[in-house]
């Protein structure tokens, strides 16, 4: 399973989970979808993880500031979003004040179940 925001720099969603399946295992797949989101919604993610993904974002975050190009994207971005002109130089900061229950918050607002659109394409029987 792999899970992404979709057009997440403009846009605030959507998230999409997809999964490759045998057609007949489904709706079992859906159902292991729905499980990890609730689990997801209790707990969150755990700290190793979080931390993980604030590494991630600060590396690239500043690989991404190698070039002019990245720097140009960087200035868009400030512009379009409307922020402060310390934005390079506090992200890092940023990062690290998301603690898990602003995490969680988010995961249990806005990944929920109840949302869920479930689509599926292939071969089925008939």
């Amino acid at each position: 399973m792999t899970s992404a925001f979709l057009s997440a720099a403009r846009l605030p969603g959507p998230w999409r989970a997809t999964v490759s399946v045998n057609p007949a295992n489904v709706e079992r797949a859906v159902d292991l979808v729905c499980e990890v989101l609730r689990e997801y919604a209790e707990a969150g993610p755990g700290e190793r993880e979080l931390t993980a993904q604030r590494n991630s974002m600060a590396g690239q975050h500043a690989v991404a500031l190698a070039t002019s190009g990245g720097i140009t994207a960087q200035l868009e971005r400030m512009s379009y979003y409307a922020l402060a002109d310390d934005e390079v130089d506090t992200y890092r900061a940023r990062l690290e004040a998301v603690s898990h229950a602003d995490v969680l918050a988010a995961v249990q607002r806005y990944l929920c179940e109840r949302n869920l659109v479930v689509v599926a394409a292939g071969t089925f029987a008939s």
